[in-house]
């Protein structure tokens, strides 16, 4: 006794309901749980959900935005909305996903916390019995599928939500003072400033601003309108600019004063942030 109104959630692309697989779909949530352990083909992802695995067996070559995730049986962790993940090399695992839309999860949180960005750290803790016990009714509920069942979904997936919220702590991710915040992306913007012409790693700022890297390219790019990567770029051909103007610096040595690993990379990007190549310029400058 089903409820007409109630659509199924598409599934993921790389997700397959079969004899591998089940899927137990409500409103707002679906929850995937493998049927006997399976193999995870190498290869990246990218979805709007947020994500929760919880592990039934070893997951040693799962990865989240380039960091190996090593998770014994019975935790859980987390893949933020929009999070590059996927698996390094082939894994034969059993494991059980929660996946919610990005929309409820971040109202959730705001009606809760009065937040408007859900972010969880993706390092995995060991899972509890209120957890389990919800995913479990709601699994019972779905298969048993009573009349009013739907209305019971709704409503367990609200307490799965909540109790992920104070198992993962989004209070510690979500009310970092936000004077704190611009003077750490401030520190990484200063960085590239003075050392602009080393090699800068996306790991080395991650350090400095003491966030993990997909927070901080977000929030860097939330202040500065540009990822890190953009704004190194644009402050190195800034330096360059100025090397430039000095006609005592040679056009080939230019690159490398700026930053630039080599001269045709600095050229490449010269011309398309400028218009002109390294050598035009120079002969503008010199002409003025």
């Amino acid at each position: 006794m089903g409820n007409p109104n109630m659509a199924k959630q598409p599934l993921p692309d790389f997700v397959k309901e079969d004899e591998f697989m089940s899927s137990y779909p409500c409103n707002k949530m679906t929850i995937y749980k493998t049927k006997k352990p399976i193999y995870l083909l190498k290869g990246d992802y990218k979805h709007l959900n947020y994500e929760f695995i919880i592990t039934d067996s070893l997951v040693d070559g799962f990865m989240i935005e380039g960091s190996t995730i090593y998770a014994e049986p019975n935790m859980i962790f987390a893949i933020n909305s929009n999070q590059i993940h996927g698996t390094k090399h082939l894994s034969k695992v059993s494991f059980l996903s929660i996946q919610f839309e990005r929309e409820f999860l971040c109202d959730l949180a705001f009606k809760i916390y009065g937040v408007n960005e859900v972010i969880f750290s993706n390092k995995p803790i060991p899972i509890d019995t209120e957890i389990t016990g919800f995913v479990n009714a709601f699994i019972e509920e779905h298969e048993q599928k009573k009349e009013g069942y739907f209305y019971i979904l709704n409503n367990l997936s609200i307490n799965i939500a909540v109790s992920i919220f104070r198992k993962l702590g989004i209070m510690n991710h979500l009310q970092e003072d936000c004077r704190d915040e611009k003077k750490r992306i401030q520190e990484v913007v200063d960085y590239f400033n003075h050392n602009y012409e080393e090699d800068i790693s996306l790991d080395k700022i991650s350090d400095i601003a003491s966030m993990s890297k997909f927070i901080l390219i977000r929030k860097f790019k939330e202040s500065t309108g540009m990822t890190p990567h953009d704004y190194l770029l644009n402050t190195r051909i800034m330096k360059s600019l100025e090397h430039l103007n000095n006609p005592k610096n040679k056009i080939i040595d230019v690159g490398v004063l700026s930053g630039f690993e080599n001269q045709s990379y600095f050229s490449r990007i010269f011309k398309r942030k400028t218009g002109l190549t390294p050598s035009e310029y120079r002969k503008k400058v010199l002409e003025m």
